[in-house]
């Protein structure tokens, strides 16, 4: 029970540390957004009361200055300023190495917490006066008592936590020891839904409490003790007359036995917490179920029996259903990991002393919780370089016509069957007359050798290339991306760059919303057969062989139109009987159509897609490969890289 506790307080103080960081980026743009300071207000409470909750010590003394700090925020007795924001996100930085990591030097982090609390402390005193804050756990209600508001108030209090209370990692007793904290406190407990020993359950709560508690706080701090419990318990803060005595706390009869009943509110939950590892188990599970549909309908077409036919297409129906549902689950809006690129545009401009707004749009794009978790490091480096290299110095960007304040955008969208990022930014752009002198200086091309801008750009992406004058903190050693590319192409994604120099750069990711099951269109060539991802097939039709020999530059006219197309049989130099007829596939290639003659369209599968190892990690024409129901092996074309490649040498696109 002990490790499961400690196991919520951890995923939760990852959500609250998280929504923090945000909320401060926020702040830092409409400081004087209320709702936002009370978010913060309230993670910072709650990381308090956990923190001492676990043993956490150094987490809750130092998160008491800082709660206080946006107390007086929140009160209006204090602007938020620079300061205010950089003390908070350091904090957050150090909370997070204290919480997360156990290798981490404890005493140096608690020094440095201690600096920051001081800094906090420092604040509140230059602008309320000294003396005006104390530090760290303060008695009663003598950190609540304000110059010139000493007015006692009492307030009658009902709390009766549901029963599953202490499954959320949440202590009742605990909020009820921090109303001590507020003042002058009576508090009785009411057991009157305790059952019989041997019914005992160590996880439910049955008890309630009724207090009466005089203070000089308003009924607001009342309630903020009780602020993330609200859903799980039922509450109730009445303020009575200071004068006349507080109603006696009433305490039943020992003897009145009282069912204890679970409300339906505490049973309910929009939305529950799945570790990432019960989620991979889950999608490797859909995945074998899809594997054996595809045998059962191998089957079912062999023995041609009614009945299991009927069995086949019921399971087909139900594994994608499932699938689908598995794959809702595992998506996850982009917006999730665009505080962390929010934190580092902030903190490396104002390391660089350069002006920048960082923009974001489509980031409530979805994608598979793997390839999020793929992407981030590559958008990480592509900001940093963004920064660091495309946007320049205000006193540059003047000399250039252009406004002192930089831009970087940020944009998702989806295509296809894939999810395009890109790193927009308005700076120096690249210089291709740079790149190639550093190509020749390095001897990776000819000096004179012609090359084209898509080939210029890719040497960027070569391993230690690097146009940087000098080595700084941030980058210059050349280290960086060729990781990038590599990264990007074990989850089958390409990048592209395209840039105008003095105008601004853009950098694009094409990455596939999930690694693991798609739609498939199943064809042969030969003996060989492939799948085509069925999002990206927009038509089927039928040619004559002869009408493909004859064809001009391998164009053909269907309708009014004139489509590029590539005959798979001779790409891929597969022997056999050329058929009279050929299926001839169209497919969606950057907004436009181009064919894919094949011998015969087998149907369509859903597929598992399996990697295809290192030894076959320069191919790139294959995205992975799928085991069919015969137990036959079919390869997955990528058909953007395929037929990028081949137009490449062949020039029909």
């Amino acid at each position: 029970m002990i490790d499961y506790l400690h196991s919520k307080f951890l995923e939760e103080s990852g959500d609250l540390l998280n929504d923090l960081e945000n909320s401060l980026l926020e702040l830092e743009n409409h400081p004087e957004n209320e709702a936002t300071v009370n978010r913060i207000f309230r993670a910072l409470h709650t990381l308090k009361g956990s923190g001492a909750m676990f043993g956490y010590e150094v987490v809750s003394d130092f998160t008491h200055d800082l709660e206080t700090l946006y107390d007086e925020v929140r009160n209006k007795k204090i602007r938020v300023n620079q300061e205010i924001l950089d003390v908070t996100l350091q904090a957050v930085d150090l909370l997070r190495n204290i919480i997360f990591d156990p290798s981490a030097d404890t005493d140096s982090i608690k020094n440095k917490l201690d600096l920051l609390g001081t800094r906090a402390v420092a604040i509140i005193e230059t602008t309320l006066g000294s003396g005006s804050v104390v530090r760290y756990k303060s008695t009663k209600a003598e950190e609540n008592k304000e110059p010139g508001n000493n007015e006692l108030k009492t307030f009658k209090i009902s709390f009766k936590p549901y029963p599953d209370i202490l499954k959320h990692g949440n202590n009742p007793l605990y909020l009820v020891d921090e109303l001590f904290l507020l003042g002058d406190c009576k508090v009785k407990s009411f057991l009157e839904g305790l059952p019989p020993l041997e019914n005992l359950e160590v996880h439910i709560c049955y008890v309630r409490w009724e207090a009466s508690l005089t203070t000089t706080s308003d009924i607001s701090d009342v309630r903020d003790v009780f602020l993330f419990v609200e859903d799980q318990s039922d509450i109730q803060i009445e303020e009575v007359p200071v004068e006349t005595e507080p109603e006696e706390l009433n305490q039943p009869d020992q003897n009145q036995q009282v069912e204890a009943v679970v409300s339906p509110k505490a049973t309910f939950a929009s939305t529950i917490r799945v570790s990432s590892s019960k989620l991979d188990q889950l999608m490797n599970l859909v995945s074998e179920l899809v594997t054996m549909q595809a045998r059962l309908d191998m089957v079912s077409q062999q023995t041609a029996d009614p009945e299991i036919e009927g069995l086949a297409e019921s399971l087909q129906k139900l594994s994608r259903q499932l699938r689908d549902i598995t794959f809702e689950i595992s998506m996850i809006p982009l917006q999730s990991i665009v505080t962390r690129f929010q934190r580092l545009v902030r903190d490396l401009s104002q390391e660089l002393g350069k002006e920048i707004a960082f923009v974001t749009e489509g980031t409530e794009t979805e994608l598979d919780k793997t390839v999020i978790e793929l992407v981030t490091d590559p958008l990480l480096h592509l900001l940093r370089n963004s920064i660091d290299h495309g946007i320049e110095l205000p006193e540059k960007r003047l000399a250039k016509g252009k406004p002192t304040l930089g831009n970087i955008k940020l944009r998702a969208y989806h295509s296809g069957p894939n999810v395009c990022i890109e790193v927009i930014d308005d700076g120096a752009g690249i210089s291709q007359q740079k790149v190639v002198s550093r190509a020749v200086e390095r001897g990776l091309v000819q000096p004179g050798q012609a090359l084209t801008e898509k080939e210029i750009f890719n040497l960027l992406f070569l391993p230690g290339f690097s146009t940087a004058g000098s080595v700084s903190t941030v980058s210059g050693r050349g280290v960086g991306l060729d990781v990038v590319k590599q990264n990007i192409n074990e989850i089958r994604g390409e990048i592209q760059v395209s840039s105008e120099e003095g105008k601004g750069s853009i950098f694009t990711l094409r990455v596939p919303l999930t690694l693991s099951i798609i739609d498939g269109l199943l064809v042969s060539v030969g003996v060989e057969r492939f799948i085509i991802p069925l999002d990206l097939v927009e038509k089927i039709v039928v040619f004559s062989h002869q009408e493909l020999v004859d064809s001009f530059h391998n164009l053909i006219g269907i309708g009014d139109n004139k489509l590029p197309f590539y005959y798979l049989r001779e790409e891929f130099n597969i022997q056999g009987e050329e058929l009279e007829l050929e299926q001839f596939i169209i497919v969606n290639y950057k907004g436009q159509q181009v064919g894919l003659a094949v011998d015969h369209v087998i149907g369509e599968y859903q597929i598992v897609i399996k990697p295809l190892g290192k030894i076959f990690a320069r191919n790139r024409m294959f995205s992975g490969a799928t085991i069919l129901g015969d137990g036959e092996v079919a390869l997955v074309l990528d058909t953007h890289r395929l037929i990028s490649d081949l137009s490449d040498y062949q020039s029909i696109i």
